[in-house]
Formats: C-alpha cells, sequence, structure tokens
C-alpha cells in the first residue's frame, strides 16, 4: 500500500507541476493576445484553459482516492485495535 501511495504521491507532483507551467503559457498567451491585437489567440488560449481544468480534476480526482484510502487504513487501523482489547479483555 505504501507503493501505492508514492505512485500517487509522484503523479500528483507531475500534474501539479504541468498545471504551473500551464498557468504560465496561459498567462504568456494572454499577454501576447493583448500586446497582438491583430493576432488571434483565442483557440490557444482556449485550450490551455481546457488542459489546466483537466489537470485540475485528475489532481483532485488522486487527492481524494488518496485521502479515502488514507482514512480507510486508519479505520482499519483503529478497528484492529478495538479488536485486540477485546481479545484480551
Amino acid at each position: 500500500m505504501a507503493n501505492l501511495s508514492n505512485l500517487a504521491e509522484n503523479r500528483l507532483s507531475m500534474l501539479e507541476h504541468q498545471r504551473d507551467v500551464t498557468d504560465q503559457m496561459l498567462a504568456s498567451a494572454t499577454e501576447c493576445e493583448r500586446e497582438n491585437e491583430g493576432a488571434d489567440w483565442d483557440g490557444v488560449i482556449a485550450t490551455l484553459t481546457d488542459t489546466k481544468a483537466n489537470l485540475d480534476h485528475q489532481i483532485d480526482t488522486i487527492s481524494d482516492w488518496d485521502q479515502e484510502r488514507l482514512e480507510d487504513i486508519a479505520y482499519d487501523r483503529a478497528d484492529y485495535m478495538r479488536q485486540l482489547r477485546l481479545e484480551d479483555a
């Protein structure tokens, strides 16, 4: 199970980095659009916005999954400890 958590952490780290890079690209594209009124940056900005939303969704999904997994582990451990106390009683 620790390996799954490490994989989730690595994936989250990569996705967060991709989101940061996408944010920078989006800011640059928005600035280019302002500076070059004749150029059509709408498609680029829309694509980057969609990409960022997709990355945010993946980050949220993995974070939620990992949190649920950790809660399950804590519950199982607490249940195990209760069983040990009952056996000792």
